[in-house]
Order: C-alpha cells, then sequence, then structure tokens
C-alpha cells in the first residue's frame, strides 16, 4: 500500500487532498533533461535535439541521450536517480496545502511504517 492510499483509507486526508498533492509532487519533479543541463551534462542544443529525436522513436529521454552519444549509460542511470532523489515527498506537500500538521505527519508515518513492516512479516510467513 503506498502511503497516499494509506492516508485516504485511514480518513488521515481525502481523495482529493491527495490527488492535490500528487499533482504539484508531478509538477514539482525536475524534468530528466534539466537536470543534465543543470549539471552541465548537456548543452541546451544538445537537450532540444534529443527531445526532437525522442518525438520520433519514442524513447525516454535518457536512452535517447546515449543512442545519440551525449550521455554515457552510467551517467544517465546517475541523472534517474537524481531526478528521484528530487521528488517532493507526498507528506511534506500535503502539510503545505494545509491537510494536516507536520506532527501529525510524523505520527502518520510511524503508524504507515509499522503497518507496512507488520504487512511484510505477515506475508513473508506465508
Amino acid at each position: 500500500m503506498h502511503f497516499g492510499q494509506f492516508l485516504i483509507s485511514t480518513g488521515r486526508a481525502t481523495p482529493a487532498q491527495v490527488l492535490s498533492a500528487l499533482d504539484a509532487q508531478r509538477r514539482r519533479t525536475p524534468l530528466y533533461g534539466r537536470v543534465a543541463v543543470r549539471e552541465r551534462w548537456l548543452t541546451i542544443a544538445q537537450a532540444l535535439e534529443v527531445l526532437s529525436a525522442q518525438q520520433r522513436t519514442r524513447k525516454p529521454f535518457g536512452a535517447q541521450a546515449v543512442e545519440l552519444g551525449y550521455l554515457a549509460p552510467a551517467t544517465a542511470e546517475l541523472l534517474v536517480r537524481m531526478q528521484r532523489e528530487s521528488i517532493p515527498p507526498l507528506g511534506e506537500l500535503l502539510v503545505e496545502q494545509g491537510a494536516f500538521t507536520s506532527e501529525a505527519l510524523a505520527s502518520y508515518l510511524r503508524e504507515y511504517l509499522f503497518r507496512v513492516q507488520h504487512l511484510d512479516v505477515l506475508t513473508s510467513h506465508t
């Protein structure tokens, strides 16, 4: 179970609040190409060329940049990790939106992690 589902199923947040936070999360997550340019692994011209090629091939940005010879595979993987690490946590966005306080978030996270760990223990013994 994902944290947003947990919050909805326990009545801590409404579906509309979670969807709004997920939308904010998507908007605030930096695009792969922007991270590559920011880190100076691609120039703006190269990023635009990757985007142009990507429209024809429908390949993911990183795979297209590797194919064009602009990124090494290891750099492409690193960029994916950097992008993922830039995703703002759902709970923090819900606090920003006023769904609950940061103290309540800490309590909800503890309960969620306990349930997930407890569920893992139960399913590993079956």
